[in-house]
């Protein structure tokens, strides 16, 4: 980020301002022909200017991982690119609410959180896929828990963040897969946030908590729950995690997209084709034991997109996800997609 000294000294004379204006004046006549020459000033806006981007993430996950290694690994220099990195703990909501007022360029948001949200007024679309599949979401019951598959959740209470969340997608898609009635055969429990959930399970006030596979597998190497299977199984094709870009960042920044977009996959190739150092950087970020951070890896990688590109039967899918959390008709895919930008070309 840019910082700006200010000074502190006293206010001139008169006669001293009279001297210091004439000054000025000649210093910027000597200037100009410089300016001209170089093609103007330094700001972002002028020709030849280092392009800009601000990037909001609300979370902490393996799936955002290339976003903090980017900047250890000096990939934003590499591509050219000044990238301001607002992280914060606010999950979707913090990225729908920095987008919404203008604080960020782009967002790193849960797909079908991204589309209900552009669906509902928010001037934007997903420009790119970061994570495929709901494979990503792991689900989590009590370790002497009863339930040993998805079907034996009739009749119990899933803990879910908040309404319209995709911890409420994947508890309304468990009811629908099983021809279940949601209130009465499979329940909610409107709960909060992840340290919240992981109290409610833990005390057996809900069943199955549904959250990313990092805490997933720290409780089940500590011994406080058993991992039942992933979303993945119940959601079918879709977008688990994505890019989004407000339009005005479209429309005004289409260069500086594509290069963050170049830098970001990059970054997701080198994740790929280095399982140890990347294993280290999860284990740092997030103070994961080794064999916790392995198994993230291990388990997350294959899910994580190359390109950036979605398939019809993924965007069928966030269409689907937006109907069932709006109770609205499905919107088409233009109305939440722009594939301008993809497939992303990192060579």
């Amino acid at each position: 980020m840019k910082s700006r000294v200010v000074s502190r000294s006293g206010r001139p004379h008169a006669s001293s301002r009279k001297r210091t204006k004439a000054l000025r004046l000649v210093a910027i006549a000597a200037l100009l022909p410089v300016l001209a020459a170089c093609g103007g000033s330094s700001g972002s806006s002028e020709p030849g200017a280092t392009p800009e981007i601000t990037v909001v993430n609300g979370i902490t996950s393996f799936e955002f991982l290339a976003a903090d290694m980017a900047e250890q690994l000096g990939t934003w220099d590499k591509v050219g690119l000044k990238v301001d990195y607002i992280k914060g703990s606010g999950g979707g909501g913090q990225v729908t609410s920095t987008l919404t007022a203008g604080q960020a360029d782009l967002g790193l948001h849960g797909g079908g959180a991204a589309a209900l949200s552009i669906t509902k007024g928010q001037p934007g679309k997903i420009i790119a896929v970061t994570a495929n599949s709901f494979s990503g979401m792991v689900c989590v019951v009590n370790k002497d828990s009863d339930i040993h598959s998805f079907a034996d959740l009739k009749g119990k209470t899933m803990g879910i963040s908040s309404a319209g969340s995709l911890t409420d997608l994947v508890s309304q898609l468990i009811a629908k897969k099983h021809g279940w009635k949601l209130g009465s055969e499979f329940k909610q429990a409107k709960i909060g946030d992840l340290s919240q959930l992981t109290a409610a399970l833990e005390k057996g006030v809900v069943d199955i908590i549904c959250w990313s596979a990092e805490p997933a597998e720290t409780l089940a190497e500590k011994g406080k729950g058993r991992i039942l299977g992933h979303a993945g199984e119940v959601v079918g094709p879709n977008i688990y995690e994505a890019i989004i870009a407000t339009n005005d960042a479209i429309k005004n920044k289409p260069e500086a997209i594509k290069k963050y977009l170049q830098g970001y996959f990059s970054v997701v190739k080198y994740m790929k084709n280095h399982p140890d150092e990347t294993t280290k950087a999860l284990m740092e970020q997030q103070s994961l034991s080794k064999s916790v951070a392995k198994k993230v890896y291990d388990g997350e990688m294959g899910n994580q997109s190359l390109d950036g590109t979605a398939t019809a039967e993924q965007l069928k899918g966030v269409a689907t996800d937006v109907a069932i959390l709006s109770g609205a008709s499905e919107p088409a895919a233009d109305v939440f997609w722009d594939s301008q930008f993809v497939p992303v070309s990192t060579s």
